[in-house]
């Protein structure tokens, strides 16, 4: 026999072989539909239930609101002096986040306002809003209570330490005493 004819008949006699072997392997069949329950997400904003109670993760607004255009704030200094900041004005401080429950509030530091108007000192301050006034000793004003600009464009005050009835809404005026 010459050797490429052997050479050929080896090659047909492995391919049949491997033809063979692949039909006595084991049939693979299509997996039938598990019931087991798919995992399932919390939706943005909402704490993981997956997650401790000792350790909160507080929900965060999704997307910050901002001033209406043409809004205004009337600050009145301790010396009787006036400024008034207009929506370009709050939107361009430096931002500020707090606390207040399971929630993180954002919006502009009250302490930070003050600072950037040359208040440093005084004893309190009236926030007059749309239908209430809040009067806050300095402590109060400077620790924990922001300016946030609610859905609708406009400013309320809230606090970490402020009760929800303390809060002021439609901000239009700070007297610093």
């Amino acid at each position: 026999m010459n050797p490429k004819t052997l050479t050929f008949r080896i090659l047909v006699l492995l391919f049949c072989l491997g033809l063979l072997l692949a039909a006595c392997g084991p049939k693979t069949t299509p997996a039938a539909p598990t019931t087991e329950p798919q995992p399932s997400y919390p939706a943005a904003g909402q704490p993981n239930p997956d997650q401790t109670a000792a350790y909160p993760i507080p929900a965060v607004d999704a997307q910050p609101a901002y001033p209406s255009p043409g809004l205004t704030i009337q600050i009145t200094k301790p010396d009787g002096s006036t400024a008034t900041l207009n929506d370009a004005d709050l939107r361009n401080m430096p931002p500020a986040q707090i606390s207040v429950g399971d929630k993180i509030e954002n919006g502009i530091s009250l302490g930070t306002l003050l600072n950037m108007q040359g208040i440093a000192e005084f004893q309190q301050l009236i926030v007059t809003g749309s239908g209430a006034n809040l009067t806050l000793s300095r402590e109060q004003a400077i620790s924990d209570v922001i300016l946030s600009f609610a859905a609708d464009g406009s400013v309320q005050l809230l606090g970490s330490k402020l009760t929800e009835d303390q809060w002021v809404q439609g901000v239009s005026k700070v007297e610093v005493k």
